[in-house]
């Protein structure tokens, strides 16, 4: 068995850290990817800034997927996950 240097490593591991510094893990629940929007609508509250939807969405109104609404990603997220579960129920 051969050693492994991992000093040998490290440059590849800054090239790859570089690339995609920003990447965050895309959220799921029970594997359907979830897929959040920055939408800020013309209305006077900032509540409904962010949309979350399902990969599932596909964009129409008539659609009985469920979207998520907040303030933040996160909330809007958090409040699409509550419907969902709500649904699975």
């Amino acid at each position: 068995m051969v050693a492994r240097n991992p000093t040998l490593a490290e440059p590849f591991r800054s090239i790859l850290n570089a690339a995609t510094p920003d990447v965050k893990p895309v959220p799921m629940w029970r594997g359907v990817k979830i897929h959040a929007h920055f939408v800020y609508p013309p209305i006077p509250t900032r509540k409904f800034d962010w949309c979350a939807s399902t990969d599932n969405y596909d964009g129409t109104d008539g659609g009985n997927e469920p979207l998520g609404w907040g303030a933040t990603e996160q909330e809007a997220i958090n409040d699409l996950i509550e419907q969902l579960e709500d649904e699975a129920e």
